[in-house]
């Protein structure tokens, strides 16, 4: 969250859609992992969403989980 509000505070756009909580990662996955990967994609969409004029920058979060450990998550956004 704290990386939307970043992103919000540059006054880029963006949408978050997590239609269910995310009960149970997957057996290989680390906690402390997957937020520093979750981390650098956000920096790097904000980096690149800076570099765009303001009406342009957006970007779209999306964590989805069908079934107790899995885990899908997407982060668009547009760059130059």
């Amino acid at each position: 969250m704290n990386k939307l509000n970043e992103g919000s505070e540059l006054s880029i756009k963006y949408s978050f859609e997590c239609e269910k909580e995310i009960a149970v990662l997957p057996k290989n996955v680390k906690l402390f992992d997957l937020v520093q990967i979750i981390e650098i994609v956000f920096d790097n969409a904000i980096e690149e969403s800076e570099q765009l004029e303001k009406d342009q920058a957006e970007i779209k979060v999306m964590f989805y989980q069908e079934k107790a450990g899995e885990l899908e998550f997407k982060i668009l956004h547009r760059c130059k």
